[in-house]
């Protein structure tokens, strides 16, 4: 049978939308990271769907008849694939955000009810904030030692200026 590098990348992208959608499933951290999976799961449906199309063109090329019946085959399967992985994916955005909705409405009753808000980050965040407050605090120490450096070129300059300034008269 007919053994297509379409169909292989077909399987992929199946796995890994699959893979994203239980990762959206599971995510349960800032709005942004549920917009990159959203979008990344977009991307992937979009690829998807481009397959599908380019191995219908292929089926309709093969002169062969069995193989053209593998290539359709392999099409419906896909194409069943990806109504289910739509409707998964519809799903798995609603429910998270109801549960974003939820976080945020407790978070807002707390705050209205004179409670303490709890710690958001968590330890990886911390980490994270600690690393790039670091590197920013590098970046602006090379920058201050970029600008004395100029500043002394500047001071050097203005020196040798009034020098010759003063020589010639």
């Amino acid at each position: 049978m007919v053994e297509l590098k379409e169909l292989k990348e077909l399987k992929s992208t199946e796995k890994s939308l699959e893979f994203l959608i239980s990762e959206m499933e599971l995510c349960d951290g800032p709005p942004v990271a549920f917009t990159r999976i959203s979008t990344e799961i977009k991307e992937n449906f979009k690829k998807f769907e481009s397959l599908i199309y380019d191995l219908k063109l292929l089926a309709n090329e093969q002169t062969r008849g069995s193989d053209s019946d593998f290539i359709y085959d392999n099409i419906f399967t896909a194409q069943t694939n990806l109504k289910r992985l739509q409707n998964l994916s519809r799903k798995v955005t609603l429910k998270s955000k109801i549960n974003q909705e939820e976080k945020i409405n407790l978070e807002r009753k707390e705050l209205l009810h004179g409670g303490k808000l709890k710690k958001r980050l968590n330890v990886k965040d911390d980490r994270a904030l600690t690393d790039s407050s670091t590197e920013l605090t590098e970046t602006l120490r090379k920058a201050v030692d970029m600008m004395k450096a100029e500043v002394e070129k500047g001071n050097d300059s203005l020196e040798e200026i009034s020098n010759i300034i003063f020589k010639k008269v």
